[in-house]
């Protein structure tokens, strides 16, 4: 599931929720969206590494603020 979110006077957010097979493919996904320079920030809450398997996460994500004007 995605949500994104804009309200007057915040940043765009981007709620994502989801279930990774493992551990080892939730820290990539983690560590590929951390590396886009569009996003200002990636929240995973730690308790998403908590298993090794069959993991249900969400993902916050804040898009910076000169991204979101653009479009």
């Amino acid at each position: 599931n995605m949500i994104f979110t804009s309200g007057e006077g915040s940043a765009m957010t981007i709620d994502i929720a989801g279930r990774a097979s493992t551990r080892k493919s939730l820290v990539g996904l983690n560590q590929q969206l951390k590396a886009v320079t569009s996003f200002e920030s990636v929240s995973i809450p730690l308790g998403s590494f908590a298993k090794e398997k069959d993991i249900d996460f969400s993902i916050k994500i804040v898009v910076k603020e000169k991204y979101e004007k653009q479009n």
